[in-house]
């Protein structure tokens, strides 16, 4: 084999080196940055369940948020609480009979409805009977709760009205797969 030819190995076999870290580096660092980037169930569970924490209710907090089926705008939030100017306290210790408004009535009555995207909610517990019927008469198209209702015909109410409804499960939900349609 000649100089030449030993030289053009050579070269070649550190190419391919480089070639294989490159790759390496570049799988690596998608992997911490798709690990590091939560997906859109993950970021508005989370705000409802900030929202929530404005609730004076010392039973249950909840907290709702209403947004574009694209993710892209925030149309209204709400968390369960007394009305306008009110005591901000429950009528009653008793379970339902807080007397609240609950959090997703006061994010319907703020929702802005001139918006024409398709609507979603995601609230940190599941509807109750009476929520359910606003959500469907309101045309919002899909619920998103975190934990389930004791009551669970406000779940019925939605499916049956053609809502897509489903919990969120945070181990499903963890990491998103980086793609063009995953803004």
């Amino acid at each position: 084999m000649s100089m030449y030819q030993r030289l053009l190995k050579n070269l070649k076999e550190v190419a391919t080196e480089k070639l294989q870290d490159l790759r390496f580096q570049k799988i690596n660092t998608w992997m911490i940055y798709s690990m590091s980037r939560p997906d859109w169930d993950s970021i508005w569970i989370e705000f409802a369940q900030n929202i929530a924490r404005r609730s004076i209710d010392p039973k249950h907090k909840v907290g709702a948020v209403i947004i574009t089926e694209d993710n892209t705008q925030v149309l209204a939030l709400g968390y369960n609480g007394d009305h306008k100017g009110g005591p901000n306290c429950r009528d009653s210790m008793k379970e339902g009979a807080s007397g609240l408004i609950h959090a997703e009535i006061n994010a319907l009555i703020k929702c802005d409805y001139n918006n024409p995207k398709d609507k979603k909610m995601y609230v940190t517990l599941s509807p109750c009977e009476v929520c359910s019927k606003a959500i469907v008469n309101s045309g919002i198209k899909e619920v998103i709760f975190l934990e389930r209702y004791r009551d669970t015909k406000g779940i019925c109410i939605l499916e049956e009205s053609g809502v897509i409804t489903r919990q969120y499960d945070s181990e499903e939900s963890c990491d998103v797969n980086i793609s063009k349609n995953n803004n």
